[in-house]
């Protein structure tokens, strides 16, 4: 009963934040969510011709992830009808909530609900679990429908069905294929029967591509599944082939701070003092996650490590970092003290992750920052102003022969409205210059500079931080 009131603290801090991290401005921050505005123009287009495979080609066509576009698929429906309404937006707060639920459900079903209740607190008290939140991108969908597969998979006992489902998570992204492959030697080492079970996996999750990739034909989507797949990893050619371990320590620091360490390194006594039967796979498993991202990023170098890719290892090594801690505690300490030090725990993690949950519900995205220059402008020279946007980063890290943009004299920029990419820092404007506003850019938030950008450049972001900024060029014959 006490775990129950005491989770309904976490629980409340999940819906009101994730409410209030409601931002539809954040959308097409990154580049990649441009598919989602062209499948709203590909269905508008649709319903003009009267040709519904159109639609399905389009969703066929945003680079091997057909399931983002068949889940989003309705509030695809609703923008395409009224565009001032981001429906896409409020399912991402859906579809957010529904991962520390899900890993509440699966946890408690394993383990126990004060297991539970520790670990989904800790997942819930950090700024990974809520990162994309603002992004109309797959990775969280991606998450919760393999946690459905897993689910479903401790309550019915099918491996067929997590199969199937595992293989639809894939179809939404891609690139979490770290996190499938390790699945079937799981379940030959932990599950019942061992090698029917792994060979029911295989099967079913081949099956499910396969079906994907005669569906992409019989719509005439061009190139095909599969073809798309196989040009995506030509494609991902940013970031650095660094360690594995290296880059989830920056990463860690960055998003959760040295609390985020503290839960990552404790994580191995779950070996201790955890219930070996029900923890071994999942120690197994992180091993073999590990051991693939560390192969494939740093060994082979075959793909670079991203944010989101090292997002669900992440949390995962949270989920088993708090465990631990409840574990030790459970064996260590008598009913009173074990509650003291749970709530501790509650308000250890809760303080940590309030001033970054602040920062990140305070920044500015370039659609938020137009929208404010628009009011700015019309308030002190209504109806009497041009405005264009201007770039002022640099093209290379050593560039001293970057042009600077072409200015005209009494005319009104917007600077740097948009993600910049790459960065190796800013070049002066080549006028006279009055900054009427300027704001820190989103790119400066630490956590967005996983999203590719090398270790060089996120060190250039620090050392010389790009800003958005209303400028009025003056006089274009003197320079700064």
């Amino acid at each position: 009963m006490k775990s129950k009131i005491i989770f309904l603290a976490p629980l409340s801090v999940l819906f009101l934040t994730r409410i209030s991290l409601f931002n539809p401005d954040g959308r097409y921050f990154f580049g990649d969510e441009i598919f989602y505005k062209r499948l709203i123009v590909t269905l508008i287009e649709s319903e003009k011709t009267n040709n519904p495979l159109l639609f399905w080609q389009g969703i066929f066509g945003i680079h091997a992830k057909p399931g983002f576009g068949i889940v989003y698929s309705l509030p695809i429906w609703g923008e395409a009808r009224m565009p001032n309404v981001p429906y896409g937006a409020i399912l991402n707060v859906l579809i957010n909530c529904l991962i520390p639920i899900l890993c509440f459900l699966i946890i408690k079903k394993l383990v126990g609900q004060k297991v539970a209740v520790f670990a989904t607190s800790a997942l819930i008290f950090s700024i990974s679990s809520v990162f994309y939140i603002r992004h109309m991108l797959p990775y969280d969908v991606s998450i919760v429908i393999f946690l459905i597969g897993l689910y479903l998979y401790l309550r019915v006992k099918s491996v067929l069905l997590f199969a199937t489902i595992s293989a639809i998570s894939f179809l939404t992204y891609p690139s979490y294929f770290y996190y499938f492959i390790p699945i079937p030697v799981t379940l030959v080492i932990f599950g019942r029967p061992r090698l029917k079970g792994s060979v029911l996996f295989i099967s079913g999750f081949i099956c499910v591509v396969l079906f994907a990739q005669l569906a992409s034909i019989a719509i005439g989507a061009k190139p095909s599944y599969l073809e798309e797949a196989q040009r995506l990893s030509g494609v991902v050619t940013q970031g650095d082939f660094i360690p594995a371990l290296n880059f989830l320590a920056e990463y860690i620091i960055s998003y959760d701070g040295f609390w985020g360490i503290i839960l990552v390194a404790v994580a191995p006594l779950i070996i201790l003092f955890g219930n070996r039967k029900k923890f071994f796979p999942l120690i197994i498993y992180l091993l073999l996650v590990f051991l693939i991202l560390e192969l494939f990023s740093h060994i082979t170098s075959k793909t670079v490590l991203y944010g989101r890719t090292i997002r669900p290892f992440y949390l995962l090594l949270l989920i088993s970092g708090a465990m631990a801690l409840e574990s030790l505690f459970r064996k260590l300490l008598k009913a009173p003290l074990y509650w003291l030090l749970f709530c501790v725990f509650l308000i250890t993690s809760l303080l940590n992750w309030l001033p970054r949950f602040d920062r990140f519900q305070k920044i500015t995205y370039p659609e938020e920052f137009r929208v404010e220059v628009e009011n700015y402008l019309q308030d002190m020279h209504p109806g009497n102003y041009m405005v264009e946007d201007v770039y002022t980063k640099k093209r290379w890290e050593e560039d001293f022969a970057t042009d600077p943009p072409v200015l005209e004299q009494e005319k009104f920029y917007i600077g740097n409205p948009t993600l910049l990419y790459p960065y190796f820092g800013n070049v002066e404007i080549p006028c006279k210059k009055d900054i009427l506003i300027s704001r820190e850019h989103a790119m400066t938030f630490s956590p967005y500079q996983f999203e590719g950008f090398t270790k060089k450049m996120r060190e250039f972001i620090i050392e010389d931080p790009p800003k958005y900024q209303l400028i009025y060029c003056e006089d274009l014959t003197k320079t700064q």
